[in-house]
């Protein structure tokens, strides 16, 4: 699908690039952690980083979904619907973090925050294709993975390893380079690589939905919201 569109998919990521340059910029003038205002500016830009990373994403979940039922969203078309439901899923995959971090600290629970993350996998597709609040993202996100829990970590473990991988190796190349120029580079890549998650991601849903409700294929329209 992504080397079908390469061009519109990677047309949708770049949205991203300048706000990643931007934040590896301000990461680099706010390195003293002694001076607070420019620590709060990075934080700030991490915060718009992070919005941005979910409006591109839901974006790309939009079209990959055209697409997967036979039909074509346009650009403009991905990002209204992003737009849309944006703010259900932000709200969403903060409960997912939220949740996952209180598990995850008391170290005991690691086993169970890594139980609730694989369930809540699917949260952005509820969220961006069916038009759902922040509450039934998380419970329709769980209800296609229960029975098949172990598929979905194998298969999102080996889409996220295509992804991470580029970037880490990217990341390692570019170390001690001005960020003036790794900064591009490693935006430029994350965009190249932002839609083999989602468009992986969104196919994974789909076809665990299909196991779920044989007779269902994938949905026929996007919610509205």
């Amino acid at each position: 699908m992504y080397r079908g569109r390469f061009g519109f998919f990677l047309a949708i990521a770049a949205v991203a690039i300048p706000v990643d340059i931007a934040t590896a910029a301000v990461d680099e003038w706010a390195s003293d952690p002694a001076d607070g205002e420019r620590q709060t500016l990075f934080l700030l830009m991490t915060v718009v980083q992070l919005a941005f990373t979910l409006l591109v994403s839901a974006a790309i979940v939009t079209a990959a979904a055209a697409q997967a039922r036979g039909g074509e969203a346009t650009f403009a078309d991905a990002y209204a619907n992003a737009l849309d439901r944006f703010s259900t899923l932000w709200w969403a995959s903060f409960r997912v973090l939220f949740h996952v971090f209180l598990f995850a600290i008391t170290i005991i629970g690691i086993p169970w925050a890594v139980q609730r993350f694989v369930r809540w996998l699917f949260v952005e597709q509820t969220a961006v294709l069916e038009g759902v609040n922040t509450k039934d993202a998380l419970a329709r996100s769980a209800d296609v993975v229960i029975g098949r829990w172990w598929q979905t970590l194998g298969l999102a473990f080996v889409v996220w390893l295509v992804v991470f991988v580029p970037n880490i190796l990217v990341t390692a190349a570019v170390w001690g380079v001005p960020v003036a120029v790794g900064g591009p580079i490693g935006a430029i890549v994350a965009a190249v690589t932002a839609p083999v998650f989602a468009i992986g991601m969104t196919l994974l849903y789909f076809d665990l939905q299909a196991h779920k409700a044989p007779e269902t294929t994938v949905p026929q329209g996007l919610a509205p919201a």
